[in-house]
């Protein structure tokens, strides 16, 4: 591996030999160009549904990205509600971390930052109960219409940043499973020899939440449950061997910047308080009637009552220890995409009559 690794766009001489039926030997070559090779099947994807005078986009974000090249989750999301905002009327947002199991912090904060105005998006708490309040600065969001993060018991580490912080600022709403994976720990890989074919992880500490509240073992808890495929089963940080326990420190809506000393200190009073996002409560005091709204839509809808009939026939076979469980048993539908939709969809019909009530 080592010879195959060189500058970029430098060729490569790889020679090949193949064992024949009759046993002899043949041999050739294959010249191959170096290149940057660019994961693009891990990369952001998006899907529009037309709504009223406009667009709903769906964005499937799979991880927190970033590389050498530049490429980055957030630029990525920036970029494709820059291209849907000027193609097209933006009605809401549907961010889709439903198998995002993590990725870059920095990244997590980035994308954050995306649809809030300056703020803590996580906290870091260490052994010592040292505090780390990891800010957003960037000042305006850019984009701040009805917004849903759609999750499920896979959502875990960084996206389960992203999600609580959306939703304790009240700017979003979280559909989903009850609550995602847990993992509100923060781990160091140690290698104590390259050579070695085994590593350890070491807990150093723990992330919460501007609210004050770590995702460890609870997890973000979905303000409209909507069951994914992933519901029966256990799976989560709370069913693995020793893991931390839940607490909680003080909430950081009104961030008085601890941990920040001298001119740096004085900058921030001046260009980040000012602009610091407040929680927002608006969407929380709707929730009663998009909870009526979903359990009513979805209570009519025969393909997602046979949906949830097998998924409790799957929790019977989980208890009996009979867990032969085939393709049948899951939906080719995305019952869950579809009923997020339908809530999002609500939003945006609720805003737009407080919007033409208030004359706006």
């Amino acid at each position: 591996m080592k010879k195959m690794k060189s500058k970029d766009s430098s060729e490569i001489l790889l020679g090949f030999k193949r064992i024949l039926d009759d046993g002899s030997t043949s041999f050739w070559k294959v010249k191959l160009e170096r290149e940057p090779i660019s994961m693009d099947d891990q990369r952001l994807t998006y899907s529009l549904e037309p709504f009223l005078n406009g667009v709903i986009a769906k964005l499937d974000l799979t991880s927190f990205y970033e590389n050498s090249n530049g490429i980055t989750s957030e630029k990525d999301i920036k970029k494709a509600l820059r291209t849907i905002k000027k193609e097209n009327n933006l009605l809401g947002v549907i961010l889709d971390l439903r198998e995002n199991a993590g990725g870059f912090l920095s990244q997590a904060i980035k994308v954050t930052a995306l649809f809030i105005k300056n703020g803590v998006v996580v906290i870091s708490k260490n052994s010592q109960d040292e505090m780390r309040y990891l800010r957003n600065i960037e000042g305006e969001a850019f984009y701040n219409g009805p917004l849903v993060i759609l999750t499920s018991k896979l959502s875990a580490s960084a996206s389960e940043i992203v999600a609580a912080a959306l939703q304790d600022y009240g700017v979003a709403l979280i559909v989903g499973d009850k609550t995602t994976f847990g993992k509100g720990s923060i781990q160091y890989q140690t290698i104590t020899d390259k050579s070695a074919d085994y590593f350890f992880k070491v807990t150093v500490g723990k992330y919460y939440t501007v609210s004050g509240k770590t995702t460890q073992i609870e997890g973000v808890q979905a303000d409209i449950v909507v069951p994914s495929e992933y519901s029966p089963f256990k799976i989560g940080e709370r069913y693995l061997k020793y893991p931390l326990k839940s607490d909680r420190v003080k909430p950081a809506y009104t961030d008085r910047l601890t941990d920040i000393n001298g001119k740096i200190k004085l900058w921030f009073r001046h260009n980040y308080l000012p602009n610091l996002q407040k929680k927002v409560n608006f969407w929380q005091k709707m929730l009663p009637t998009l909870r009526k709204n979903s359990q009513m839509r979805v209570s009519k809808d025969p393909i997602f009552q046979s949906f949830l009939k097998k998924q409790d026939q799957i929790k019977l076979k989980i208890k009996g220890e009979d867990i032969q469980i085939s393709a049948d048993d899951f939906s080719t539908v995305d019952l869950q995409m579809t009923e997020a939709s339908n809530i999002l969809k609500d939003m945006i019909v609720i805003e737009s009559d407080l919007r033409k009530a208030s004359g706006l």
